[in-house]
C-alpha cells in the first residue's frame, strides 16, 4: 500500500511539474510573440515617422532654397542657410509667400 501511495504521489507531482513547465513554456512563447509583434510594429512606426520627417525636411529645404533664390532677385541680402534652418516650416512658408508676392508685384508695376 505504501509503495502504491508513493507511486501515485510521484505521478501527481510529475503531472503538476509537467503542467507548470507547459504553462511557463506557453507564457514564454506568448512573451516572445508579443516582443516579435512589438518589434515589427515599432519598425513600421519608425518607417512612417522617418518618412514623414524626411518629407518635412524636404519641404524645409525647398523653402530655404526658394527664399535664398528670391532674395537677390528683389535686391535683398541673402539669408544664410543656417539662419533659415533655425526657423520652423510655417515661418519659412510665410517668408517664401511674401517674397513671391513682392516679386509678382515688382514685375507687374
Amino acid at each position: 500500500q505504501v509503495t502504491e501511495d508513493k507511486a501515485m504521489y510521484d505521478e501527481n507531482e510529475k503531472a503538476i511539474r509537467d503542467h507548470q513547465w507547459k504553462m511557463r513554456a506557453a507564457r514564454q512563447e506568448g512573451i516572445d510573440e508579443g516582443m516579435r509583434q512589438g518589434i515589427l510594429e515599432g519598425e513600421r512606426q519608425g518607417e512612417i515617422k522617418g518618412k514623414l520627417e524626411g518629407e518635412r525636411q524636404g519641404e524645409i529645404k525647398g523653402k530655404i532654397e526658394l527664399i535664398r533664390a528670391l532674395q537677390p532677385l528683389l535686391y535683398l541680402p541673402v539669408s544664410s542657410e543656417q539662419e533659415l534652418r533655425a526657423w520652423d516650416l510655417p515661418r519659412l512658408e510665410v517668408m517664401a509667400s511674401e517674397l513671391q508676392e513682392k516679386l509678382r508685384n515688382r514685375t507687374v508695376s
